[in-house]
């Protein structure tokens, strides 16, 4: 399974979706796998305009925290941060 946030224009997260690895099987491990997320996720047309999904983890392996709703993706650093 991989966890995908959604984030909006204000790069605030409003959702988490998880996949699973048979959607992803061509991508391999993260960041290889993560625009494979992001088609398919566009192609369910989960993707409202002006938002983007970003693959997270769980365990906190990569991009910082595993984020919740509400908490920021922080672009310059490449991870999630608890919202305010």
């Amino acid at each position: 399974m991989a966890t995908f946030a959604l984030v909006d224009q204000n790069n605030v997260v409003r959702d988490l979706n998880k996949l699973d690895d048979e959607f992803l099987a061509f991508g391999g491990q993260f960041p290889q796998s993560e625009p494979f997320g992001q088609a398919m996720q566009q192609k369910l047309g989960l993707t409202p305009a002006g938002h983007r999904w970003l693959q997270c983890s769980y365990s906190a392996s990569f991009r910082g925290i595993y984020p919740g709703m509400g908490d920021r993706y922080d672009e310059a650093n490449d991870v999630f941060v608890r919202g305010e």
